[in-house]
């Protein structure tokens, strides 16, 4: 939600406030995940990578959440862009 009144009020071309969107929340995501799943030292996300296809590596798990939740916010700031151009 924030993404989509950031590039509504920063007004952008579709292609550099998806990306701006996706690479915020992105870094800020994955950054946050390995910080806390660290404090852990890895245990719950090494038993849900075992349980999804991703081998057993909770790296690549931080990398997918990162992945999911940077699509949601670039597409969010998408659809900001376009409601800017009306």
């Amino acid at each position: 939600m924030s993404s989509l009144i950031v590039s509504v009020a920063i007004r952008q071309r579709p292609a550099k406030s998806f990306l701006s969107g996706f690479l915020g929340l992105f870094l800020f995501w994955a950054g946050l995940a390995l910080v806390k799943d660290a404090a852990n030292e890895h245990i719950l996300s090494a038993k849900v990578a075992s349980i999804l296809p991703l081998g057993g590596s909770y790296l690549v798990l931080i990398l997918v959440t990162g992945i999911v939740g940077g699509l949601v916010s670039g597409l969010a700031a998408l659809t900001g862009s376009y409601i800017a151009k009306r």
